[in-house]
């Protein structure tokens, strides 16, 4: 539209700015020139980051210039703008009133960040299969590689742990190496935490630098679950050998003699030794030390104990082939031979 030089004679005054994802409306309290400023001019600063501008609109009718930023800014973003004006008189390339009077240089001016929360960060979804779990974010991010440190991966009993992490920053995509196979698990949980301050390596960012908000417990169930966990089918003790069976192959992890605890008529046994053998892959075999010379027979109350640690272990345990591990169990009531 044409407008009416003769409306004012005063410099353009910036009345608000206002951000909705990639979109910074400048608003000013009278119309301005159809003169469309160089992108050069502004820097939108969100912390110690400067966001680029690809595109500047003039609606001069309505004083209003559009600017249009590299990519949408995170809802939770504090972000500023700065104008630069030179001293001299420039008749292109900035913003005047109709007259020709330069708006004077802006730093630090706040936006009012009106983005959607739906332009924040987040996963998508999520598979894990093996021992690595995929995240799938809604965006972009950039080439750093958040820690390990930065996760917390659980099981419904357990704390997992990571060895590796991997991104395709192009795919929006997070991997996630544990040192454990995940099959055999029902689902897991993942957590993620952010740093208050603003960290610019070891973090998920998107393409302009915006950190992904902490999350607790986000759940991917295993849709190939196969509920039936590794558990004991029958325990015997014969003379000084106490033999243990399982309902499926365990893994061939030699389970520290510590975790067992063997009690006769109430009385300790003493484990020496823990033996696994190749041909009978659901067993292991206990050698017991009777220093008490406790008279065992088939009246005799013989009982079983087996502490599983927390934590994710991958030796000294009871794991199946799938690297699930043996649950906790006390006084499991033993055959006498």
């Amino acid at each position: 539209n044409d407008i009416d030089e003769t409306k004012t004679d005063a410099a353009p005054k910036l009345l608000k700015a206002t951000l909705r994802g990639d979109r910074i409306n400048l608003q000013f309290n009278d119309v301005i020139s159809n003169t469309i400023p160089l992108i050069s001019k502004f820097t939108i600063t969100n912390g110690n980051r400067e966001i680029l501008v690809e595109n500047a609109k003039v609606i001069a009718s309505a004083g209003r210039v559009v600017l249009t930023t590299e990519a949408k800014i995170n809802p939770n973003v504090s972000a500023t703008l700065d104008y630069l004006d030179l001293k001299s008189d420039e008749s292109n390339g900035v913003i005047q009133s109709p007259k020709g009077l330069d708006l004077p240089s802006l730093n630090g001016y706040k936006l009012n960040n009106q983005s959607n929360k739906d332009q924040e960060i987040k996963i998508d979804d999520g598979d894990y299969e093996g021992n690595k779990i995929t995240l799938y974010l809604n965006s972009q991010i950039n080439s750093s590689v958040p820690s390990a440190k930065r996760f917390r991966i659980k099981t419904d009993r357990k704390r997992l742990k990571i060895t590796n992490i991997e991104t395709d920053p192009e795919q929006g995509e997070i991997s996630i190496t544990t040192r454990k196979p995940l099959d055999s698990l029902r689902f897991i949980s993942v957590s993620y935490k952010d740093l208050n301050r603003d960290q610019k390596s070891g973090i998920i960012e998107d393409k302009l630098g915006n950190d992904m908000s902490t999350f607790r417990d986000f759940i991917i169930s295993n849709g190939g679950y196969n509920d039936s966990k590794l558990s004991l089918k029958g325990a015997e003790i014969d003379d000084d050998i106490l033999t243990i069976q399982f309902d499926s192959i365990i893994a061939n992890t030699l389970p520290s003699k510590s975790r067992f605890n063997v009690k006769a008529n109430g009385k300790n046994l003493r484990v020496t030794n823990v033996d696994l053998k190749a041909d009978n892959d659901s067993f292991i075999y206990l050698s017991l030390d009777n220093k008490r010379n406790i008279d065992i027979n088939q009246k005799s109350d013989v009982r079983l104990t087996y502490n599983d640690p927390k934590g994710d272990q991958v030796q000294n345990i009871i794991q199946d082939t799938f690297g699930s591990d043996l649950e906790s169990f006390r006084g499991y009531a033993v055959e006498v031979i």
